[in-house]
C-alpha cells in the first residue's frame, strides 16, 4: 500500500524556492496568477472513453505520487483555504478550480471540464462527470464530518473518532470530505470516473494537506491510495475479480464510504450501490450527500431512498440543508 508519508514531499517543497502558498488574499495576486498553470510533464489519460449499450468501457488505474504533482505545485497556482464545520472548525486547503482546469488537458488538447463548459454544461455523461468543480453537497459533507465524526483528530466529534479507521472517498474530486477525513487520523483512499481529474485536483489537494509528521507523534501516519476509472471496473465481484479484470477496490475493507453528487443519474445507481455492498466492512457506515431532487434527470434523495429499501438497506437522513437548492445528507446500513 502506498504509504502516506506526505510530509517528505512537504519538506521537499518547502526547500523549493519556486514553491509558493497562496492559502488566503493576505498577498494582491500579481497579473497573471490567477490563471491556472498545468503540469508541463503531466500523465497521459484515455478517460474521453464512453460507454458502449450498458457495458462500462473506461480505463481503470491506480495513481501513485509523482514528481510531476509537485511541478504543479510549485507554480503560483491560486489557493483557497475552505473552513468546514459549525461546531469543529477544520481547515482545508485546495486548488481553485481554474487552477485544477489548467489551460489544457493532460492529452494536451483542452480539459475535459473545458471541453464540458464549451458545450454549456458542467459534464459530459460517460467522459466528464464534473470532478473539476466543487459542489455543494461536496462541501456540506465536509462540513458534517467535521463536526460529527470527530475529525479534528482527537477523536471528540459526536460520531466518535476516525483515527485508524478507513475510509472511502467515491467520486472524490476536489476530495474535500475526504481530506477532512485524512485530516483527522482515517486511511483514506480516493476514487473518481476520470485520472485527469485525479491528477490535476485530487493529488495535489491531498499534498496540499499533509500532515507535518512532528516527531513527538506516536501514532503511524495515515495511507492513501488514488484510483480513477468506472465504479464497476474498480469493484471486486462476488467472484473476487474486477469485471474488466483485476479488482483494484478491496473488498469489505472499508469502516466509512463517503460520496457526494453521485446519484444524479439513474443509469448508474445501481452501480453506486453494487460498490458501496462490496467495499463497506461488516458493521459500517456510507454517508451520501445529493440534492433532494435532480431537475431534468429524475435523480435525488426521495427516489433514491425506494431503491435502497428494495435492494436491502437501511437508510435515514442525517442533516437538511435548507438554503438554496435543497440538499441532504443520508446515513446508511446494509439491511434492517
Amino acid at each position: 500500500m502506498q504509504s502516506f508519508l506526505l510530509f517528505l514531499f512537504c519538506r521537499k517543497m518547502e526547500s523549493s524556492s519556486s514553491f509558493k502558498f497562496n492559502f488566503g488574499s493576505e498577498e494582491p495576486k500579481e497579473q497573471g496568477e490567477s490563471e491556472g498553470a498545468c503540469c508541463k510533464e503531466a500523465k497521459k489519460s484515455d478517460d474521453t472513453s464512453v460507454f458502449v449499450g450498458k457495458k462500462p468501457k473506461a480505463t481503470c488505474q491506480e495513481h501513485f505520487l509523482e514528481e510531476s504533482h509537485l511541478e504543479l505545485l510549485s507554480y503560483a497556482v491560486p489557493i483557497e483555504t475552505l473552513y468546514c464545520g459549525k461546531e469543529n472548525r477544520v481547515s482545508v486547503h485546495h486548488l481553485t478550480e481554474v487552477a485544477a482546469d489548467g489551460e489544457g488537458g493532460s492529452s494536451g488538447g483542452p480539459s475535459l471540464a473545458v471541453a464540458a463548459a464549451a458545450t454549456h454544461c458542467d459534464l459530459l455523461p460517460g467522459v466528464y462527470e464534473g470532478g473539476m468543480k466543487i459542489w455543494e453537497c461536496s462541501r456540506d459533507l465536509a462540513d458534517y464530518l467535521a463536526d460529527n465524526y470527530g475529525c479534528s483528530g482527537e477523536g471528540g466529534g459526536r460520531g466518535g473518532g476516525l483515527r485508524g479507521k478507513r475510509v472511502l472517498e467515491l467520486g472524490c474530486g476536489a476530495g474535500l470530505p475526504g481530506l477532512v477525513c485524512l485530516g483527522a487520523g482515517a486511511d483514506t483512499d480516493f476514487q473518481d470516473y476520470n485520472s485527469e481529474v485525479i491528477e490535476r485536483f485530487t493529488i495535489p489537494n491531498v499534498l496540499l494537506n499533509a500532515p507535518e509528521g512532528k516527531e513527538e507523534d506516536s501514532a503511524p501516519p495515515p495511507e492513501t491510495r488514488f484510483y480513477s476509472g468506472d465504479w464497476l471496473l474498480l469493484c471486486p465481484s462476488s467472484q473476487g475479480g474486477g469485471r474488466g479484470g483485476a479488482a483494484m477496490l478491496p473488498k469489505e475493507e472499508y469502516d466509512l464510504i463517503i460520496t457526494s453528487e453521485t446519484i444524479y443519474s439513474l443509469d448508474s445507481q445501481r452501480d453506486l450501490l453494487e460498490v458501496l455492498g462490496t467495499c463497506l466492512k461488516e458493521g459500517g457506515r456510507v454517508l451520501l450527500a445529493a440534492k433532494t431532487h435532480y431537475f431534468g434527470v429524475g435523480g435525488g434523495i426521495r427516489q433514491f431512498e425506494g431503491l435502497l429499501k428494495e435492494e436491502g438497506w437501511t437508510s435515514r437522513v442525517v442533516i437538511k440543508v435548507e438554503d438554496g437548492v435543497k440538499r441532504e445528507i443520508l446515513e446508511l446500513t446494509r439491511g434492517k
